[in-house]
């Protein structure tokens, strides 16, 4: 089902099936800025990636000598969330632990998460609280894709990225599902990513150390931009799929992370998991803001 939120400025749709952003749309003109998916390419939009972000190696991990198996991204955007809450502007879906999540994941949660608008920006708030006795390890982050180009006469590669501060960063390779544990140089002191859809043939480009906090996705031959702020975020992730090339890019804030090849099979030492304490409740969010 989807649930809708607007203003004067926006209108948003979400699927209460994996609480996915479906459609961001400007008020004025009816543009959309969402990936729609595609059967060739990519189906999703905008999916929760909950309780791991990427994959683990061989989809497995080990906690208090069990061992689970989990798919990549883990079950949130698989799952049925609840609407719990719901004004004019604002909309709370929220997923507590049942039979089937305990199967491959054995923590208790109540994961909220919330769509808030105003005037030209879209707030996408995370709130996991734990209901065990002990620790709750785990990642969340997010997976939008935009419609790129966001205008019609212009092409992929007539966009860039356009970070806050100048980065020296090096993206992280991965091999199958998982990273390979090696990195190569992608910025040299610079703000700015010209798309081409080659750069992604090995994959996403994935950071653990950009200084920006805030990003942009836009042409000097265009008018329409999406602004990311993803401030908090420890990593981030770019991505489109270029073995089937289309119209879309995907800007992913993450707490977690993909594991790495030859891993520990234990979850506890697995990189980037949020420990949470009993009763404690985590909170992260990010913005959009479209033009």
């Amino acid at each position: 089902m989807i649930v809708k939120i607007d203003n004067e400025r926006i209108q948003v749709g979400i699927d209460t099936l994996g609480a996915e952003l479906k459609s961001l749309q400007c008020i004025e003109d009816g543009h959309e800025y969402m990936w729609p998916g595609s059967e060739t390419s990519w189906k999703g939009s905008s999916p929760i990636l909950f309780p791991i972000i990427g994959a683990v190696n061989d989809d497995k991990y080990s906690y208090e000598g069990e061992t689970y198996e989990i798919p990549s991204h883990g079950f949130g955007r698989r799952s049925e969330f609840s609407v719990t809450s719901q004004t004019f502007d604002s909309v709370t879906f929220s997923l507590v632990d049942n039979e089937r999540t305990l199967e491959v994941f054995p923590f208790e949660f109540l994961l909220n998460i919330t769509y808030t608008i105003k005037h030209d920006e879209l707030i996408v708030s995370y709130e996991v609280n734990n209901r065990n006795s002990g620790d709750m390890l785990f990642s969340i982050g997010a997976h939008p894709g935009f419609n790129c180009p966001l205008e019609e006469g212009l092409s992929f590669s007539d966009y860039r990225l356009v970070f806050d501060k100048k980065e020296s960063s090096q993206r992280r390779f991965k091999v199958g599902k998982v990273l390979s544990g090696e990195r190569g140089p992608l910025f040299d002191n610079e703000d700015t990513l010209r798309l081409e859809h080659d750069d992604y043939r090995d994959g996403a480009l994935i950071f653990d150390d950009l200084r920006s906090q805030k990003v942009t996705l836009m042409s000097p031959k265009g008018t329409r931009k999406v602004h990311m702020d993803f401030s908090g975020f420890p990593y981030f992730g770019i991505w489109t799929f270029p073995q089937a090339p289309q119209d879309y890019l995907c800007l992913e804030p993450w707490y977690g992370i993909d594991s790495t090849a030859g891993d520990a099979l234990e979850l506890d030492k697995k990189e980037g998991l949020v420990h949470l304490g009993p009763g404690e409740v985590f909170k992260a969010a990010y913005t959009i803001r479209i033009e």
